[in-house]
C-alpha cells in the first residue's frame, strides 16, 4: 500500500502541481479510507465500494470530523 499511496502522492505533487497541504491531505485521505476498509491490497480507492465509501464518510460525519474535511477526504477519493 505505501508504494501505491507514494506514486499517489507523487502525481498530485509533479503532473497535478497541487499544494503542499494538499498534497498531503488526499494522500492521508486515501490511507485512511484504505486503511478504513482494511484491504491492504486494493490496488487503488477505486476498488472501494460505494457502500464502504459511504459508511467511510458517515463515521468521520459521526466523529464530528467538519463538512469541510469530509468535503476534502471525498475530492482526495476522486483525484
Amino acid at each position: 500500500m505505501h508504494d501505491r499511496l507514494a506514486r499517489f502522492e507523487a502525481h498530485l505533487r509533479d503532473y497535478e502541481r497541487l499544494a503542499p497541504a494538499t498534497v498531503y491531505a488526499w494522500t492521508r485521505g486515501v490511507r485512511l479510507l484504505l486503511e478504513f476498509v482494511a484491504d491492504p491490497e486494493a490496488a487503488s480507492a477505486g476498488e472501494v465500494s460505494a457502500a464502504e465509501f459511504s459508511a467511510w464518510l458517515r463515521e468521520a460525519e459521526e466523529a464530528g470530523l467538519a463538512s469541510g474535511t469530509r468535503q476534502n477526504r471525498w475530492y482526495a477519493v476522486r483525484a
